[in-house]
């Protein structure tokens, strides 16, 4: 029993880890030399059963229909074969004589009956037949979809036929509503400038009033500036203009500012010696040698005509 196991790991690859690897390899590579020639061995084997050589195991020839049609069937009894022979010959009385065909080009090499008739096995059989519906199959479904693709062309064709009036109506009223946009704001543009046309027109008449009033008398009343400007102005709105075009604030002159009260006035420093000259008098005179900022004020607003 022992003996028979260590000829089984012999024999067989990889059956025992202590088998040398040269074994192994060996084992291996004709295990796979096998495998490789085991398909063409079955079918040289197959083909000298059946007696023929090897090279023609991948050749078929499948016999023709004609060829078959004209085969008489095996049940065919010779009566029936000479009645046939019989209409055949009548039928060819009317036809050409064969030396007509005489001296006609031929094959050079005609087909023998065992090169025009292969014998086929059941499972090649099968396979080509199994061939063959694929191949039926393959075709029927690419008609199917070269049809189909026409059919979505067609009704693609169509449905762009029918959309096109809505299309176009469509477009003519994106354009009709782009223009009415464009001419909206064309016209909000014309107003904007107008309206900034105008503003500039009441800041420079506001601010050259104002100056002039300065130049002349040193102080500018601003309602009476508003109500000569006219328009949706008022003393802020002035009082914004006068800083924006550096009107108020200190200059070489003098320092000019809007009071309380709504006056511009320019305060030089000739009119501020004049005032501190009458706050000295007035604090000599007073009984108790003070002078109030509202006395100081109304000597300004003396001094300044406002």
């Amino acid at each position: 029993m022992a003996a028979v196991i260590r000829s089984l790991n012999r024999l067989l690859p990889f059956a025992t880890p202590g088998t040398p690897l040269v074994q192994d390899l060996l084992h291996l590579a004709a295990l796979c030399t096998l495998l490789y020639f085991a398909p063409q061995i079955q079918a040289r084997l197959q083909d000298a059963r059946r007696g023929e050589p090897a090279e023609d195991v991948h050749q078929h020839v499948p016999p023709d229909e004609d060829e078959e049609a004209q085969q008489a069937p095996p049940n065919v009894n010779e009566e029936s074969l000479g009645e046939a022979a019989v209409g055949a010959d009548d039928v060819n009385d009317e036809q050409a004589p064969l030396e007509v065909f005489d001296g006609q080009p031929g094959p050079a090499r005609p087909l023998t009956p065992s090169q025009g008739q292969r014998v086929v096995g059941t499972k090649k059989a099968a396979s080509l037949a199994r061939k063959d519906q694929r191949r039926h199959a393959n075709e029927m479904r690419r008609w199917q979809a070269e049809e189909q693709r026409a059919k979505d062309a067609e009704e693609a064709e169509e449905r762009e036929k029918a959309a096109a009036p809505e299309r176009e109506r469509r477009k003519a009223a994106a354009a009709a509503i782009e223009e009415k946009r464009a001419k909206e704001r064309s016209e909000q543009k014309q107003r904007e400038d107008e309206e900034r046309q105008t503003n500039l027109r009441r800041q420079e008449l506001a601010v050259s009033v104002i100056k002039k009033d300065l130049q002349e008398r040193k102080c500018s009343n601003l309602l009476d500036v508003v109500v000569r400007v006219g328009g949706d102005v008022d003393e802020v709105w002035l009082e914004k203009i006068l800083n924006a075009r550096s009107v108020l604030g200190t200059q070489q002159d003098g320092l000019t500012m809007v009071t309380g009260t709504g006056w511009v006035v320019r305060v030089t420093a000739a009119d501020m010696h004049a005032v501190y000259e009458a706050a000295r008098r007035g604090s000599e005179e007073a009984e108790s040698g003070e002078v109030s900022y509202d006395d100081i004020g109304r000597w300004l607003q003396h001094k300044l005509g406002a």
